[in-house]
This record gives structure tokens, C-alpha cells and sequence, in this order.
């Protein structure tokens, strides 16, 4: 479930459990093809959790599955001027990676 993706992806990496992290990703793509009406909320953890994922493995293609959902929905100028809404807040990289 999406409420313990960011936990089961962090044992992933801990552990250096590859199969797992497959599993998280292919999860996080599915969840990205199952957002078909552009909601903040769903598009928001999806850029969240791939750009977690961006950081700890350096993996960029799944920030790129979630950029491109957002981009499918039209939903990009909303979606950003949203998320700079605490830009304050968000680190240096995330703001790379929405920008």
C-alpha cells in the first residue's frame, strides 16, 4: 500500500534486496498508470516517492514516469506552482528535478 511504499523501498536499499526494489518500482509505476483524473494528492506522491527514490539510488527513470503522468493529465503549470507553494522547504535537488 502506499502508506508503507517509503518504508519497504527503505529495506530495499538498506538491505540490497534487488527483487524488492524491483517490486517498489514496478509498484510506483502501476500506481503512476492508475492516476487517470489530475488530483495534487496522487500526483504529489507520486513525485515525492520517485524523487526519494532519486535519492537514495540515483535512479532518475521513475521521476521521469511521474513527471509524465503529470504532463499527460495537463496538469504541469498547476502542478508546479503548487508544489513551489513551501518552495523554502524543498531541497535544492528537488527543485532541480520539478523545474
Amino acid at each position: 500500500t502506499r502508506a508503507l511504499f517509503r518504508d519497504v523501498n527503505k529495506i530495499s536499499v538498506v538491505f540490497k534486496v534487488e527483487w524488492l526494489s524491483e517490486k517498489c518500482k514496478e509498484f510506483l509505476r502501476k500506481e503512476a498508470e492508475s492516476v487517470t483524473c489530475a488530483s495534487y494528492a496522487n500526483l504529489l506522491f507520486l513525485f515525492e516517492e520517485a524523487a526519494h527514490i532519486f535519492e537514495l539510488q540515483k535512479s532518475r527513470d521513475l521521476v521521469d514516469v511521474a513527471l509524465k503522468r503529470i504532463e499527460v493529465l495537463q496538469y504541469k503549470q498547476q502542478f508546479i506552482d503548487q508544489y513551489l507553494e513551501n518552495a523554502e522547504k524543498l531541497s535544492t535537488r528537488k527543485l532541480d528535478l520539478v523545474i
